[in-house]
């Protein structure tokens, strides 16, 4: 449930025609903030912010071809989406969120190989895009390689200390996994949740 949740909410946003660019000197003290609060709605607020910049091309010359694929992506039109998307590759391949929101298309179209190259050339540009790790989760996920999902959340979670929908994700990714938790994410989830500490305690001894 917490999993449909977050993709649903992924891809609202990789819907949304909002704004973005990963050189914006905004980003080091919202990242900072991120690491310093454990208020819910100003997290939220700050994850928005983050976004709104990630989003802004403000380069005229594929500000056209971008919008497009956003609108092409609401109308259900992918491979219209991807033709656009790639458009504005060619002409601006330092423009992170192209990459992103090419790497969800192919995701959406089942063509997991190739989000996951759209995935890292967008973390090799922004490698504090904690949307596309999102994304190569959900691959990763579908692949069943669910230590190397774990580690992308942990990114995640460095990125962000006290995102509790990552915590809750990471912590279900672990039990569908049976893999057993390590002392350091044991003690993470006991302290994050707290009001479930009995039943977390139990859950993690097990």
């Amino acid at each position: 449930m917490f999993m449909f949740i977050r993709i649903l909410i992924i891809l609202l946003l990789y819907c949304s025609p909002l704004k973005a660019d990963q050189y914006d000197v905004r980003l080091e003290q919202l990242f900072n903030r991120l690491l310093e609060t454990d208020k819910e709605e100003e997290i939220n607020n700050i994850t928005l912010n983050i976004w709104e910049i990630w989003l802004e091309s403000n380069d005229s010359n594929i500000e056209d071809d971008f919008y497009e694929g956003l609108k092409s992506m609401r109308k259900g039109d992918l491979k219209m989406s991807v033709v656009f998307f790639t458009r504005v590759i060619e002409k601006k391949p330092t423009f992170a969120e192209a990459w992103n929101r090419r790497a969800t298309v192919y995701y959406m179209l089942g063509k997991f190989d190739k989000s996951m190259f759209d995935i890292n050339e967008t973390l090799k540009l922004e490698p504090r895009h904690f949307g596309a790790m999102d994304g190569m989760v959900l691959i990763l996920l579908h692949q069943q390689e669910y230590e190397k999902a774990i580690a992308s959340y942990k990114k995640v979670i460095e990125l962000n200390p006290y995102d509790y929908q990552a915590y809750t994700n990471l912590f279900e990714i672990q039990l569908i996994s049976n893999l057993n938790f390590d002392k350091e994410l044991e003690s993470k989830y006991i302290n994050f949740f707290k009001d479930e500490k009995d039943y977390f305690n139990c859950v993690c001894s097990n």
